[in-house]
C-alpha cells in the first residue's frame, strides 16, 4: 500500500478514512495467505488516519516512524539525512507551512484547526536582569520508560506586566533528588542560587517561587523539597507552592494564557533553544508529549497570581 490517500478533500473526509479501514479488513486482508506480510509506505496524513487506528502495534503491525529532523534530549536538532536535506533547507520548508511540514517531513499528525498558537505570536528577544517576581513551574513525571513524560522546569519572570521565559530544562528521573539537582543547576546558571567548586549550593538575595503541580505521585515532591532545599542546602530564598489542578483541565489552562501571546505580553529568551516547547505549543493535543507546555503554563499562571514582588521569609531562615 503506497500513500493510501492523495487528495486534501479525501484526507478531510472522515467517511473516506473509515472506508479505507473497511477496504483493508473486507477486501485486502482476506486475500492474503497465512504468514503473508503487508507493507504500508507513506506519510501521516491526519491525526485520525489509518496509521493511528488500524496499522498500529496492538494489531500486530510494526511501525517505523522516521522524521527528517532529529531532536536530542537537549533540544538540539539535526537533519536525519544531511546530504539530501540540510537543516537550513528544512527550516525554510518549516517556515513556509508548519502544518504541512509536520506531516510531510516529521510524520507527525496535527489538527490544524486546533493549533494551540500561531507561530507568529511567539516573540523571542532579550530578557531583563531584574524582575518583579521570579518563579519555576515544574511538570513532574515519575517514570523512566520512553513513553513516560519528562520532568520539565521552566524558569520565568514578570516585569512591568510582561512575562519573560528565561530558561527550560527537562530530565527523566524516578527520584526527586535528581530533579532537585537539575533545578539547582538551572538556578545556579542564572545566579538565583550560588554554587561553589565542590558543587555545593548556597542561597542568594534573589527570591524565587517554585510551582510543582500537586496531584498524585507529585505530592511527595513538596516534602522532599523542604527536606533537601531547606534542611540540607539552606536555600531559603526559594519557596515551594504546589499548584492544585486536574489533568483534565490542561487545555482550559492553556487557553487561559494564550491571550498574553496574542497581546505580545510573552517574550522567550532568544539565547536559549526552545524547539521542544515550540513544537508542543504549536501542535498542542497531537504531539507525543505536552510536558514542556504544562511546565510553561504553571510558570505563567504562578507569575500572574504573584503580580508585583512579594518578599517571603521562611521560618527557619534566621537560623543560618
Amino acid at each position: 500500500i503506497d500513500d493510501p490517500i492523495k487528495s486534501a478533500a479525501s484526507i478531510n473526509n472522515p467517511d473516506i478514512r473509515r472506508e479505507m479501514e473497511q477496504t483493508w479488513s473486507n477486501v485486502i486482508a482476506p486475500t492474503m495467505f497465512q504468514g503473508a506480510r503487508a507493507i504500508c509506505l507513506g506519510t501521516r496524513f491526519h491525526f485520525d488516519d489509518i496509521h493511528a487506528t488500524l496499522f498500529v502495534p496492538k494489531n500486530n503491525w510494526k511501525q517505523i516512524i522516521q522524521k527528517a529532523v532529529i531532536t536530542d534530549a537537549e533540544g538540539r536538532q539535526r537533519s536525519y539525512w544531511p546530504e539530501f536535506w540540510s537543516m537550513k533547507y528544512l527550516n525554510e520548508r518549516k517556515l513556509e507551512n508548519r502544518v504541512a511540514f509536520a506531516y510531510q517531513y516529521l510524520n507527525t499528525a496535527v489538527q490544524s484547526s486546533d493549533v494551540g498558537i500561531s507561530p507568529d505570536l511567539i516573540v523571542k528577544g532579550e530578557v531583563p536582569e531584574d524582575y518583579d517576581c521570579l518563579g519555576v513551574g515544574i511538570d513532574l513525571s515519575a517514570g523512566l520508560n520512553e513513553k513516560n513524560d519528562w520532568t520539565v522546569f521552566t524558569l520565568g519572570g514578570i516585569k512591568d506586566g510582561k512575562i519573560y521565559l528565561i530558561d527550560q530544562r527537562r530530565v527523566k528521573s524516578m527520584g526527586n533528588l535528581e530533579k532537585m539537582d537539575t533545578l539547582c543547576e538551572m538556578l545556579a546558571d542564572w545566579n538565583i542560587v550560588l554554587e561553589n567548586d565542590e558543587g555545593q549550593f548556597f542561597p542568594s538575595m534573589s527570591p524565587c517561587m517554585v510551582w510543582p503541580e500537586a496531584v498524585a505521585y507529585q505530592s511527595s515532591f513538596e516534602g522532599d523539597f523542604k527536606r533537601v532545599m531547606f534542611e540540607q542546602r539552606a536555600l531559603y530564598n526559594l519557596s515551594c507552592s504546589p499548584v492544585k489542578g486536574f489533568k483534565g483541565d490542561k487545555l482550559a489552562r492553556l487557553r487561559g494564557v494564550l491571550g498574553l501571546y496574542e497581546h505580545r505580553k510573552v517574550v522567550w529568551n532568544k539565547w536559549r533553544k526552545w524547539n521542544i516547547l515550540e513544537d508542543e505549543l504549536i501542535n498542542f493535543g497531537h504531539s507525543p508529549h505536552d510536558d514542556a507546555v504544562d511546565s510553561m503554563v504553571l510558570t505563567m499562571g504562578g507569575l500572574l497570581r504573584r503580580g508585583a514582588l512579594h518578599l517571603e521569609y521562611n521560618e527557619n531562615s534566621m537560623k543560618l
